[in-house]
């Protein structure tokens, strides 16, 4: 899947997850002001969501690891995608320059979302 994953998109992405069932349709989670658990729906865009930041760290790695292995210096953050609106946060770090092994070292120590570095898990 990863092999396939670098010829696609993160659409493409959203439909093998969907069309693989890998997610649950239920999670557990807390009542609000409660410590029983329940069991609450999956949002209706989660294979998006996933797939969206999961695509975009695939390819920062991937991005990272090619500028490594060609001597590249520094690589330079863009806007992959446009926005109406646009997070301030992302809009920071758009024309930032990371050393591609940083990039590579903080995605790995950072496997969920929130990495050191502040690479956005979207695009």
């Amino acid at each position: 899947m990863l092999e396939e994953a670098s010829q696609n998109d993160d659409a493409w992405l959203e439909q093998e997850i969907l069309n693989r069932g890998l997610l649950a349709t239920h999670y557990p989670r807390r009542k609000p002001n409660s410590t029983e658990m329940i069991q609450a729906k999956v949002p209706h865009n989660a294979a998006q969501t996933l797939a969206g930041g999961e695509f975009n760290r695939l390819y920062a790695r991937g991005l990272s690891a090619r500028a490594k292995a060609e001597g590249i210096e520094f690589v330079e953050a863009y806007r992959a995608r446009h926005s109406e609106n646009p997070r301030a946060e992302s809009q920071a770090i758009i024309g930032k320059k990371f050393r591609p092994e940083a990039i590579l070292e903080d995605l790995r120590n950072n496997p969920g979302v929130d990495t050191a570095l502040g690479v956005p898990h979207w695009p």
